[in-house]
């Protein structure tokens, strides 16, 4: 009785807190005019579904085709038996794996539309705002500022929905398995070092140029801008979804949704995907540096 009154006190302080916070951020960022009407121009360059379809299939034939060519390589240098695939593997070894996979999965993206579809890497990956001055930095900078809008209202969801499905499920808490990953590699400063930056540099960059430059672009085209952003991110939110975090999905996807509205919204206020790759940035490197930081608590 005493532990579920404490839960229900918990419950109170969070949402008040977070509530609050959020409505303050929200303040501050209208009058300072973050959020303003957005131009319903057309982008000078609109993907075609053969090249929405060709750049995706590419992506996800990559993340595939080579976690299975690494797991094989690694699994025979480890062991000198080049006959078999292992079925699991070392959560030390899989932080390499997996981030060695990022990185590859990221050049041969890049790589094939350099040399397939140069324009639309060029395209998508150009500035298009008429503002003098809002180049790539001041961009990927203003994304990165943005962090302090959008945090609050991201972390209220967070903990709504983590309340709610814990009073449901009752389920062990979880965590995302990419910060599980992090914790692991502490004690391996290289290997913690490459695996915050495949997480903090080279997954926004990936999923920005994907979800934002070319899906959202499309969408756009076809169902207009606000029901284009929103279904960029019901994208973006399904891929963060792995069988084996179990309930903690219905944790972890309504604030990745919410993350996802304000990526898209920074992608067509600034008509830059530099914007969104700054917030992405920032927020994955933050919750790297608050889960090692409550590691050592």
């Amino acid at each position: 009785m005493e532990l579920a009154q404490e839960h229900l006190e918990n419950f109170f302080v969070l949402m008040s807190s977070g509530t609050l916070l959020s409505l303050l951020a929200t303040r501050i960022a209208g009058k300072a005019g973050f959020y303003r009407k957005l131009s319903k121009g057309p982008y000078r360059y609109t993907p075609s579904i053969k090249d929405v379809l060709t750049v995706l299939m590419i992506f996800f034939a990559l993340q595939l085709t080579l976690m299975t060519v690494i797991l094989y390589l690694w699994n025979a240098v480890q062991t000198g038996n080049w006959h078999m695939i292992p079925q699991e593997i070392p959560e030390k070894e899989k932080i390499w794996i997996s981030s060695l996979n990022i990185w590859l999965s990221l050049g041969g993206t890049w790589l094939f539309c350099f040399l397939f579809r140069p324009s639309v890497l060029q395209s998508v990956t150009e500035t298009e705002s008429l503002e003098k001055g809002h180049g790539p930095f001041f961009n990927f900078s203003f994304g990165a500022m943005s962090w302090l809008i959008c945090y609050p209202i991201v972390f209220t969801v967070s903990q709504f929905t983590g309340i709610i499905v814990q009073s449901i499920f009752h389920a062990p808490e979880k965590e995302q398995t990419a910060l599980t990953l992090l914790k692991a590699s502490t004690n391996q400063p290289f290997q913690l070092v490459f695996f915050i930056l495949s997480i903090a540099i080279v997954t926004p960059i990936i999923e920005e140029f994907l979800f934002r430059g070319i899906l959202q672009r499309w969408f756009i085209s076809k169902i207009g801008q606000v029901n284009g952003m929103i279904l960029a991110s019901f994208c973006f939110t399904a891929l963060h979804f792995t069988a084996d975090q179990g309930t903690f999905n219905l944790e972890l996807l309504p604030p990745l949704f919410v993350l996802s509205l304000y990526l898209g919204y920074l992608y067509e206020r600034q008509r830059s995907l530099w914007a969104p790759i700054g917030l992405h940035s920032t927020f994955n490197l933050v919750s790297c540096l608050l889960a090692l930081f409550s590691e050592k608590l």
